[in-house]
């Protein structure tokens, strides 16, 4: 068995997708969030 990369690069992408994916549902939070107290916000 064979990695396609170093351990060390593996790790790096791994950091680097946490990152992104994390910061990414955040900000999505953030905004919708703010919008949704905004408005009705899905309640009946």
């Amino acid at each position: 068995m064979t990695l396609p990369c170093s351990l060390s690069s593996t790790r790096s992408n791994f950091d680097r997708a946490i990152r992104t994916n994390i910061r990414g549902t955040f900000l999505g939070m953030k905004y919708q969030i703010a919008a949704m107290l905004h408005g009705p916000g899905g309640r009946s």
